[in-house]
């Protein structure tokens, strides 16, 4: 029996394809994000040794980003005492565009910065920070 390879139907989105923006202001300066959805679940037990049921328990949205010290600078201008740490809640638009046009946007509610803060050592070219991130869910949209 021959394999016959299926031929690519899809186009897989990249890091190159992103932009991301807070409040409406593009953030160039972010090199990496991480913003997953956990939602706990735990197995229920009845009589005997294996699961009768599943529960499902509450979704968390706690994540970070990298980003540049002048993307930081950038966000201070949205708190009123300059600390990243004391910007209202606010939106992230995350899209992503691809070569034949089809686009995917995701967006975070009620988004915050749990940190701030500044790293480097002696040869760095760029000085950037991990900071930490909190939401309220997201939606996703596909065109």
């Amino acid at each position: 029996m021959a394999n016959n390879n299926t031929p690519f139907k899809i186009r897989g989105f990249s890091y190159s394809d992103a932009k991301i923006e807070f409040n409406g202001v593009d953030l160039p300066g972010v090199t990496a994000f991480d913003l997953p959805e956990v939602n706990t679940k735990n197995n229920n037990y009845g009589l005997g040794v294996n699961p009768v049921s599943r529960s499902s328990g509450i979704k968390e949205y706690n994540g970070s980003m990298d980003m540049d010290f002048d993307t930081q600078k950038l966000l201070r201008g949205f708190s009123p005492t300059g600390k990243m740490t004391d910007i209202p809640p606010g939106v992230l638009v995350l899209s992503l565009e691809a070569v034949d046009g089809s686009k995917e946007i995701v967006t975070y509610p009620f988004f915050q910065f749990n940190a701030t803060g500044i790293s480097g050592s002696q040869g760095d070219e760029n000085l950037v920070q991990s900071i930490d991130v909190i939401y309220g869910g997201y939606v996703q949209s596909s065109f």
